[in-house]
């Protein structure tokens, strides 16, 4: 079931039983990421990932796209999930999150503190945001 949704032009809407194994290919192909240089960033990181997505054999049937904007370069998830958290909590109103207004943990990988949502409302209804937190470390 294809979620219907005026954010449908720039929030890619997956049905939701693909979440978890999407969730999950990105944190495994995440893993192991590293930094070859210093000025390496966020779209060649980004291309890195993008390749190991397309041979994990759990996505090969599954639609994906990628745009991970917390990449971690100094390791530090959990400081940097507290930035991400209180930016989205000073600015809930124009991110138009419903309540509890904040980062919490993903309904679909509670366990794993790399992954956590946001709630938004538009007119036609609500949907969430998978922030997916990755370190990328120096070689």
């Amino acid at each position: 079931m294809k979620i219907k949704h005026e954010a449908v032009d720039w929030v890619p809407l997956f049905p939701a039983e693909e979440i978890p194994f999407i969730l999950d290919a990105v944190l495994r192909g995440s893993a192991t990421l590293r930094k070859k240089h210093a000025t390496e960033h966020e779209n060649h990181i980004s291309n890195k990932l993008r390749k190991r997505l397309i041979q994990d054999v759990a996505l090969r049937q599954r639609p994906i796209h990628l745009d991970p904007e917390a990449y971690v370069y100094d390791g530090d998830i959990k400081k940097a999930r507290t930035s991400v958290g209180n930016s989205i909590e000073a600015n809930h109103k124009k991110l138009k999150t419903i309540p509890p207004f904040k980062l919490t943990p993903s309904s679909v990988l509670p366990r794993n503190s790399r992954v956590s949502e946001t709630i938004h409302a538009l007119p036609q209804g609500d949907f969430v945001i998978y922030h997916v937190f990755v370190a990328v470390l120096d070689d």
